[in-house]
């Protein structure tokens, strides 16, 4: 995934190493991704780092290279809608994640359930647009703190 790197920018912040703790924060809004299993990991600022100017996507991206995995993280304030459509255009754009497994990971700031609940037919739908990516149709989300181990 190196070749994610623009030259002269750093877009990889953890560089496949042990950190015990991936954290995403911007506006009060926080993704941890507690490392228990003592993985490397990589964070990946995808947001005007990897993917720049007006296209559709998320803001970071960790790897779990050891588990093939991808959790692609947006942090936004109330639309559940366009969250889940910019991760699916980031899983879309960057080539090097096609063969890996999938984890999209949205923290709002405000979540209504009867807006943005997991039996809408719109959660359904974002569920299949990432599972066609090669995800296992996992999508979790959560207001201000999204917390999880691997």
């Amino acid at each position: 995934m190196e070749s994610l790197n623009k030259p002269g920018i750093n877009c990889n912040e953890y560089k496949e190493k042990q950190h015990s703790k991936a954290t995403a924060s911007e506006n009060g809004l926080t993704y941890e991704l507690i490392n228990v299993s003592k993985y490397k990991l990589s964070k990946w600022k995808i947001d005007d780092c990897i993917i720049k100017g007006e296209k559709s996507k998320c803001d970071y991206l960790f790897t779990v290279k050891e588990k093939n995995e991808c959790y692609w993280i947006e942090l936004k304030s109330e639309d559940f809608n366009h969250a889940c459509l910019q991760i699916y255009s980031s899983i879309n754009e960057i080539i090097e994640t096609k063969e890996m497994n999938h984890y999209a990971r949205i923290v709002l700031n405000k979540f209504t359930d009867k807006e943005n609940g997991i039996k809408t037919l719109r959660y359904t739908n974002h569920k299949k647009l990432i599972g066609q990516i090669g995800g296992d149709h996992k999508i979790k989300y959560k207001n201000k703190l999204l917390t999880e181990n691997i």
